[in-house]
């Protein structure tokens, strides 16, 4: 992709869209500094076009410049806030640094803009989880399902968040709807298990479910 984006740009007028696209093949690569030229490059011929801001805050904060990446993200939600992503992006680098009620803000504006994009939730309940409040973090994904009901990763990370909550009973039935849903899925669940015993026994009702 990178080559095709270089070899229009010899040529046809240079465009920020082309630029863009340019710097996102680059992210793709992890050539994060690089990328981040580029997506200046599409600022420089349109001050406007959000999906450079965008980028190059999110390649800062990929690089763990979380200070520098807010700026660029704040502009980008301001030139178009009608993208889940976006406010995603600034919501998780608001965390990093620390700003928890600016994050959950963003966290509800994402979900309030696109109410039917899995992630929102998925990754705005890692906020309560990492803080070990559990609990909070199941309310945030039930609150997606009510959108999405059919939703497969949706009932395996309730399931994960009921789990480490002490509430087995109820984790079983999420995992069962899970199952159902996309069976294959399940191997998303041990990441959040290191422990061997767990995962044995996970494993164990996973099989059984199979059967």
């Amino acid at each position: 992709a990178e080559n095709c984006y270089r070899e229009t740009l010899k040529y046809e007028e240079a465009t920020a869209d082309t630029y863009c696209h340019l710097g996102a093949s680059l992210e793709k690569q992890d050539r994060l500094p690089e990328a981040i030229k580029e997506y200046r490059e599409a600022i420089k011929l349109d001050s406007l076009w959000d999906e450079a801001w965008h980028g190059i805050g999110v390649c800062l904060s990929e690089s763990g410049k979380w200070y520098e990446a807010l700026p660029f993200l704040q502009k980008a939600v301001k030139l178009n806030d009608q993208n889940s992503e976006y406010y995603l992006a600034l919501a998780e680098t608001e965390y990093k640094i620390g700003n928890v009620l600016s994050s959950v803000e963003a966290f509800e504006k994402a979900a309030e803009v696109d109410s039917s994009n899995p992630d929102v939730y998925l990754t705005w309940s890692l906020v309560p989880f990492d803080q070990g409040d559990f609990l909070k973090a199941n309310e945030i994904i039930q609150t997606g399902l009510e959108d999405m009901p059919k939703e497969a990763d949706l009932y395996y990370r309730s399931a994960v968040y009921l789990i480490h909550a002490g509430y087995y009973r109820e984790s079983l039935i999420q995992l069962e709807a899970a199952l159902a849903l996309d069976y294959d899925a399940h191997v998303q669940l041990f990441e959040f298990f290191p422990e061997l015993e767990k995962q044995k026994a996970l494993y164990k009702i996973i099989q059984q479910y199979k059967k």
